[in-house]
């Protein structure tokens, strides 16, 4: 996971930077150009980014584990009330925390995107490129929610062709998986 990880962060890093050539140049980049473009301080600075943005969804199972604990420790206090009360406080407070993370995980993501190409074109730092793309957002927020709701459509129409193409694809491999069965537990009796 963690060359997975390295080799997702050079890819964004070589994919932004060769998309900006090419819109500049017209000079289309092979693979080795683009993975030297990739592997450059922007591609930690991307996975900074992406750290600094998911800061929330961390806190938020801290809390989730803080809740969880509170309702153990009064489930094991023995006293019924305070199992109740810790129970019905804890479910409250984690549905406001979870429903508070999605949107700020929402916004932040947002920014994510923008951050990243600010990094790498501008060679910005992790704040930095966060603070200009919080200002971006500011000052052209029709069309960066156009964008998004482009972009959300774009995932669930990517998410409904990838399980039309697994589906079948599922079945395949059972079929072929079971008549490999058959075939290995056949031939043996037969000779």
């Amino acid at each position: 996971s963690i060359v997975t990880a390295i080799l997702r962060y050079v890819a964004e890093t070589a994919t932004i930077r060769m998309v900006d050539e090419y819109e500049q140049t017209d000079v289309k980049v092979g693979f080795r150009q683009g993975w030297k473009y990739g592997w450059s301080r922007a591609s930690w600075r991307l996975f900074l980014i992406n750290f600094v943005t998911h800061i929330p969804a961390l806190v938020l199972f801290v809390i989730l584990g803080l809740v969880a604990w509170w309702i153990i420790s009064a489930a094991l206090s023995g006293v019924e009330s305070a199992l109740i009360n810790s129970l019905v406080a804890g479910i409250g407070l984690s549905f406001l925390f979870i429903f508070i993370t999605a949107i700020l995980m929402v916004v932040l993501l947002l920014l994510r995107d923008f951050a990243w190409r600010i990094t790498v074109l501008e060679g910005a730092g992790v704040m930095e490129s966060l603070q200009l793309a919080t200002s971006l957002v500011k000052r052209k927020w029709k069309s960066v929610g156009l964008m998004w709701l482009v972009m959300i459509g774009i995932r669930i129409v990517w998410a409904i062709a990838f399980f039309i193409l697994i589906f079948p694809l599922m079945i395949v491999s059972i079929v072929t998986a079971v008549g490999g069965a058959l075939v290995a537990i056949v031939t043996p009796l037969l000779t």
